[in-house]
């Protein structure tokens, strides 16, 4: 993300440098959680999920700095227009991408409790939450990227057809869940709560393409199909 010009305090732009290179690291960092989860399925030691909790406490600790940032930048320059969309649009992703570590530490809890990994049959196809998290993976790099060129058209285009009910990532999550409902095994509670955290991170994805639109066009976009 760049700023439009330069401003007279140097202080200030330099803050704004800050915070959209601590929002770009924390991104990187969840990003690298989803890979390592993934990593972790395909293993050997499926049971050790210790280091995707572990790590979670230093994307809490990015947040905190980020969120700092922002505060400052708020109080001492009283941004106005373009700036300030930044900083509120950030500010915003840095929550999104907080609660996607969260929804990543769900898992990693689930599974390590787990017997066996979620694994639904649907005729002759197989969804595997392996599956699943390689898509996620790609979304939120796209989105992420998307908020770093502050690429309107990608980020609008996500959201209509890469994020939406008919995207390819809900049909195989919708699919995943009517196989768990119809599922008799003894993983079916910790499969659904997978499930639930794989619908959140869709939804904290799209939120942070929402928060691009806003910051380029100024339109806040935010929960519109509920209005």
């Amino acid at each position: 993300m760049t700023t439009e010009h330069n401003h007279i305090f140097k202080r200030f732009d330099k803050d704004l440098e800050k915070l959209c290179g601590q929002v770009e690291l924390m991104g990187s960092e969840v990003t690298k959680q989803i890979k390592l989860l993934n990593e972790k399925l395909t293993s050997d030691q499926t049971k050790d999920f210790d280091d995707v909790v572990e790590n979670d406490m230093s994307i809490n600790a990015l947040e905190n700095k980020a969120n700092k940032t922002v505060m400052r930048l708020l109080a001492r320059r009283a941004p106005m227009g373009k700036d300030l969309r930044v900083i509120i649009g950030m500010s915003r992703m840095i929550n999104d991408l907080e609660r996607i570590g969260d929804e990543l530490v769900i898992m990693a809890k689930t599974l390590a409790e787990s017997e066996e990994l979620p694994d639904c049959q649907t005729g002759d196809d197989n969804i595997t939450l392996t599956e699943m998290l390689a898509m996620a993976v790609n979304l939120l790099e796209r989105a992420l990227l998307a908020a770093h060129n502050e690429d309107l058209e990608t980020a609008q285009e996500m959201l209509e057809k890469g994020l939406n009910h008919q995207s390819s990532y809900k049909r195989r999550l919708d699919e995943m869940i009517d196989c768990i409902k119809n599922s008799t095994t003894q993983n079916n509670f910790q499969a659904a709560l997978q499930s639930h955290s794989l619908n959140r991170v869709c939804d904290h994805i799209c939120n942070i393409c929402e928060h691009t639109v806003f910051i380029i066009s100024g339109e806040d976009i935010n929960h519109q199909d509920e209005l």
